[in-house]
């Protein structure tokens, strides 16, 4: 990309659902949806784009970090099945 925005941030966030702190609370990875647009099937957070925690900065989203390697593992396997 451009100027080092290359690199996806990762960090532990407490943006993410669930019932109490321990399920909101996980290591994500910080996208701007802008400029990485992911799968319909991937939830991003905060889902209220008006959020004004401190995790949240403008366009920029969180995916929990083993939900996405997850998804971009199942894309390698996909891609080196014969067929």
């Amino acid at each position: 990309m451009y100027e080092g925005y290359g690199a996806m941030s990762i960090q532990y966030s407490c943006v993410f659902d669930g019932k109490d702190v321990s399920q909101q609370c996980d290591d994500g990875i910080k996208v701007n949806p802008h400029q990485i647009i992911l799968p319909s099937k991937l939830k991003t957070f905060p889902t209220d784009p008006t959020d004004s925690s401190d995790a949240y900065n403008g366009d920029d989203k969180w995916v929990r970090k083993s939900i996405l390697i997850s998804f971009l593992r199942s894309l390698s396997k996909t891609e080196s099945s014969p067929g």
